[in-house]
């Protein structure tokens, strides 16, 4: 955590000078939250990319308390009729005693019949009479195994992929092995709650698309999932909200979900957000910014992924809150574990935004600004949405400007190191219904101003 600390170090210089560090935000384990909209990532044990004995102690300290699972049919079923899910009770019976929920995703295909799909991200979907059956065979062995156990499902995993090396497909091909499976799951446990699509894309035309070959079915679902990366998470929501108008129009029972995204600790040239420069430090901002602008649009959000790891033939995806090593140990914790950490230990259902709230920034031509009403007071978050998180620190000072009275012991929190420091009261005024809150740190990732009493300190 050195990068942390020094960056923590840095920050005090552009706070005004009445203000002092007065602790740090104190971690909750997920067993302490009762709920949130956060999911964290624990995805490739299906391709056996990563070991979840060798990160699982890491899960319930970092306050999330749903992970996310793929389901692996190519691994449940390595020899025809005999299915083996122990690989997938290790997790699902540890979140279980961890305060912890699973999300199953059914992917991907299998080898062993013919036309059965492949087992990688990109595969083709089982299409053959032979594979279909077997496909059947398995979602059915699936969710008897997990009946009472797993209550959150998903579909097969990004099925829009396109480009080399990876099978396409249509909407109507995508919605009808959606509505299949959905079948299936529903079947054996009615209460399911089962996520439609996982799409790669934030695309609201082949949401359309995918929604009009689902109708008559739509009821199987209660949610659309999307990943959709971005350089700018910032510039994410607008296709959010075209998606939002679609889901309204076709089946306003479905909430949309953010289901897959992170940044990488290191320049890539493969997978999502790749030859950008990232580090460490712009990695936790982009993360804490992921986090916060899709709790702001009211979507549910997913941090891809807990640990790196490496895919034969491509290089290491470095998106993991964890260092992995070659062994698929963890070699460290980076910056971005404490920061997703300390955006979850804050942001529980308890939490609501005021859709009404009046807020500015004055001085800053893009900034993203939404408050929130906690059981201990107010919290209002803000950033500098104007370019993605970069890898420097280039702080600035503005007046965050909120049409409410003063808050009555209000605090500054940076999330990426979880500092909390006090706000001078010769730093606050109020005027015509309004309290200005004058020399706040502004950055590219999101501070919090909030009520003492909004947050737990150590």
């Amino acid at each position: 955590m050195k990068t942390a600390l020094v960056f923590a170090c840095a920050l005090c210089a552009v706070l005004p000078a009445a203000a002092a560090p007065v602790g740090r935000l104190r971690a909750r384990p997920a067993s302490e939250v009762q709920s949130s909209s956060w999911t964290i990532g624990c995805e490739v044990l299906d391709r056996e990319l990563a070991v979840f004995k060798e990160y699982k102690d890491y899960l319930p300290g970092l306050g999330i308390k749903r992970i996310r699972l793929q389901g692996g049919w190519a691994r449940c079923e390595r020899e025809r009729g005999k299915y083996d899910f122990s690989w997938i009770d290790e997790p699902v019976d540890f979140c279980a005693a961890n305060g912890m929920t699973v999300l199953l995703e059914t992917s991907y295909g299998n080898p062993i019949y013919p036309d059965a799909g492949g087992w990688d991200l990109g595969a083709g979907f089982p299409k053959s009479e032979e594979g279909l059956a077997a496909w059947d065979r398995w979602v059915e062995a699936l969710a008897r195994h997990f009946k009472g156990r797993v209550t959150d499902w998903a579909m097969w995993n990004e099925p829009d992929l396109k480009g080399k090396g990876r099978v396409s497909k249509t909407p109507e091909e995508i919605g009808a092995f959606n509505v299949r499976t959905a079948k299936i799951i529903k079947r054996i446990i009615p209460d399911a709650k089962i996520a439609a699509l996982s799409l790669a894309h934030n695309d609201p035309k082949l949401l359309e698309a995918c929604l009009k070959a689902m109708e008559g079915n739509l009821d199987l679902f209660t949610s659309v999932i999307y990943h959709g990366y971005s350089a700018n998470p910032d510039d994410s929501y607008a296709k959010v909200a075209e998606q939002k108008k679609v889901l309204a129009k076709y089946a306003p029972h479905l909430k949309l979900q953010q289901g897959e995204n992170g940044a990488p600790s290191s320049l890539c040239t493969a997978y999502a957000l790749r030859d950008i420069p990232w580090n460490e430090l712009s990695q936790a901002k982009w993360d804490v910014r992921r986090m916060l602008g899709d709790l702001g649009h009211d979507v549910d959000s997913s941090v891809f992924t807990i640990i790196e790891y490496t895919q034969a033939g491509r290089p290491k995806n470095t998106k993991g809150l964890l260092a992995a090593a070659d062994d698929l140990k963890v070699a460290k914790v980076k910056p971005a574990f404490g920061a997703v950490r300390n955006v979850a230990s804050v942001f529980d259902s308890r939490v609501v935004r005021i859709a009404d709230a009046a807020l500015e920034l004055p001085g800053f031509e893009r900034p993203a600004l939404f408050a929130y009403a906690a059981p201990g007071g107010t919290i209002v978050t803000y950033w500098d949405a104007s370019a993605r998180p970069d890898e420097t620190l280039h702080p600035q000072t503005g007046s965050l400007r909120v049409k409410a009275a003063p808050m009555k012991d209000p605090v500054l929190v940076d999330l990426v190191t979880g500092e909390v420091f006090a706000v001078a009261a010769s730093d606050v005024s109020s005027e015509d219904g309004w309290t200005t809150y004058a020399g706040v740190p502004v950055h590219d990732y999101p501070w919090l101003l909030a009520d003492r009493s909004a947050i737990r300190m150590d």
